[in-house]
């Protein structure tokens, strides 16, 4: 049967231990708490007001940021302008 006799296995053969699926989970614990015992989760959303209102321009801190980004390229002499362009198109939306 083994017709290689440098290795004392074939290499071929198929293994001892039995393989094990990675796909399925394995059981949990019987003192794992269940789904329905576990406290629930309430989600953490961000605040809808605007940090600054401006002649009726609500500015959020995705806006601020957006222009504060702008300011330091155009100050640094960036002269990419389909990012300018991409830049204010987002800030627009």
């Amino acid at each position: 049967m083994n017709n290689i006799p440098f290795y004392p296995f074939s290499p071929y053969a198929r293994p001892y231990f039995p393989r094990r699926n990675p796909y399925i989970a394995p059981p949990l614990p019987p003192d794992f708490p269940k789904e329905e015992e576990l406290p629930p989760e309430e989600p953490q959303a961000m605040p809808e007001e605007p940090i600054f209102e401006i002649l009726g321009i609500r500015l959020f801190y995705d806006d601020i940021l957006l222009i504060c980004l702008i300011f330091f390229l155009y100050s640094e002499g960036i002269q990419d302008t389909y990012l300018f362009l991409a830049l204010v198109l987002l800030l627009l939306s």
